[in-house]
C-alpha cells in the first residue's frame, strides 16, 4: 500500500474542510496533522504521489495551480461544488456514469439556484429533462445562516408525501451510512432513511408532508464527523403549489 493510500481518508477529510477557491500547499491543507504523514522523506514522497493523483483526477474537488518559487512548494485550489461535479462528468468513462453525474449536476444547480432567489415558492426548469418543477427553496438568508440549501418538491396529495433534498455549502455527507434526523415542530425526532446523491446531497423521496407543514430542524450526517444542524422555515409553505 502506497503512502498516499495509507492516508487517503485523512487526505479527503482535509480537502473537504477547505473553502471553495482556497489556495494552499499541502502542509497548510493538513495543518497540525501534516507530521502524521511521516518523516520529511515520507512527506516528500506523499507530495509527489498526491500531485500525480490530482493530475489523474483521483481527487476531483481540488486542482494543482502553481509552484511557489520561493520554496518550490506546489499550491492547490479547492474547486466549487459545481466545478467538481463537472470535472467528474468530464472524467466519466461510461454512458451510465455520465448519466448519473449529469443528474447530480442538475440537482446541484437546482439547489444552488436558491441562493439568489428572494422568495420561497418558485418554478424551475430542469435543463436535463426539460420538465418544469414547482419547488419550495431556501432563502438567501437561510442559506447563509444554515450553511446549507434545501428543496421541498413533488407533493403527492393521495399519499400526503413530499420529496426533500438538502445539501451543505461545503463538505461531504454520510447519508448512505447514517440516518438523516428530523426534529418536528413538537420536538419529536424522526430517523429518515435518505439516499446520498453525488458528492454531498441527502435525498428523501417520500417524506410525510405533515412533518414539513411547520418549521423543523434537520441534522445532516457529515463525512468529517461534525454533523450539521439546519433550520427549515416553512411558515410560507403551501403544499398546493408544489
Amino acid at each position: 500500500m502506497s503512502i498516499l493510500e495509507q492516508h487517503n481518508q485523512l487526505t479527503r477529510t482535509k480537502i473537504e474542510a477547505m473553502s471553495p477557491g482556497q489556495e494552499a500547499r499541502l502542509a497548510t491543507i493538513f495543518g497540525d496533522d501534516w507530521e502524521r504523514v511521516g518523516n520529511p522523506g515520507q512527506r516528500k514522497e506523499f507530495g509527489r504521489q498526491f500531485k500525480a493523483a490530482v493530475s489523474n483526477k483521483v481527487y476531483a474537488d481540488i486542482q494543482w495551480v502553481r509552484i511557489e518559487n520561493s520554496g518550490r512548494y506546489d499550491f492547490y485550489r479547492k474547486l466549487s461544488m459545481a466545478k467538481a461535479l463537472n470535472q467528474k462528468l468530464q472524467n466519466a468513462n461510461t454512458m451510465e456514469m455520465k448519466m448519473k453525474v449529469k443528474v447530480s449536476v442538475t440537482i446541484l444547480l437546482l439547489l444552488c439556484s436558491a441562493l439568489s432567489h428572494a422568495g420561497e415558492h418558485t418554478n424551475r426548469k430542469d435543463d436535463f429533462t426539460g420538465e418544469t418543477k414547482k419547488v419550495f427553496v431556501t432563502t438567501k438568508e437561510e442559506a447563509a445562516s444554515n450553511r446549507a440549501v434545501y428543496v421541498i418538491s413533488g407533493y403527492n396529495s393521495k399519499k400526503n408525501t413530499v420529496g426533500f433534498a438538502v445539501q451543505p455549502l461545503s463538505g461531504s455527507t454520510s447519508c448512505d451510512k447514517k440516518y438523516l434526523l428530523l426534529k418536528d415542530s413538537n420536538g419529536e425526532i424522526h430517523k429518515l432513511d435518505a439516499d446520498e446523491e453525488g458528492l454531498n446531497k441527502c435525498m428523501v423521496y417520500s417524506l410525510d408532508a405533515d412533518l414539513v407543514k411547520k418549521p423543523f430542524r434537520v441534522r445532516i450526517p457529515m463525512h468529517s464527523g461534525a454533523d450539521l444542524d439546519i433550520d427549515v422555515d416553512t411558515t410560507s409553505l403551501d403544499l398546493s403549489k408544489l
